[in-house]
């Protein structure tokens, strides 16, 4: 409902005026505040309708975490036979089901070959520490200055 002023030609503009004005403004992360409220409140509904449904299937947040290792080193780059012995030494024991693909990155305005690793697990327990002894190896082993690291949250489901 509009303010109402004693000018009609004047009264849209004048009430436009005095309701943005009066209107508190909102922050983008406030609004990103809100929409993952809203998100996580209809992942759970979503939850609780599979189980209502009687669906057997396994549904549970866990985190995702995806590592991105580039190639170039100093005297070279790191050698598909290397990245496959890394690969079976140092990230297998430490996760046993992954999905890996290579990938093109950029790091410090150079183009270089890249792997990208990315494994799906339960929050909490030791998966940190793995993750960052993952990194560690690989830094160590083929002088790299960094291993991106992102995590997000998703649903898994294991039919």
């Amino acid at each position: 409902m509009r303010p109402e002023c004693p000018d009609r030609q004047v009264r849209c503009r004048d009430a436009q005026q005095r309701v943005r004005s009066s209107r508190p403004r909102r922050r983008h992360g406030e609004l990103r505040t809100r929409c993952c409220a809203s998100l996580r409140a209809s992942a759970l509904v979503a939850l609780t309708l599979l189980v209502a449904c009687g669906s057997v299937h396994l549904v549970e947040v866990q985190q995702i975490d995806t590592l991105y290792f580039g190639t170039a080193r100093p005297g070279g780059v790191v050698s598909d036979a290397e990245w496959k012995g890394f690969v079976e030494e140092v990230i297998t024991p430490r996760f046993p089901g992954f999905t890996e693909w290579s990938a093109t990155g950029h790091w410090q305005g150079k183009r270089e070959a890249s792997h990208v690793v990315e494994m799906t697990h339960p929050q909490g327990g030791e998966n940190d520490r793995k993750i960052a002894e993952i990194i560690d190896a690989y830094k160590t082993r083929f002088q790299q200055q960094a291993v991106f690291w992102v995590r997000e949250r998703g649903v898994a489901e294991a039919r």
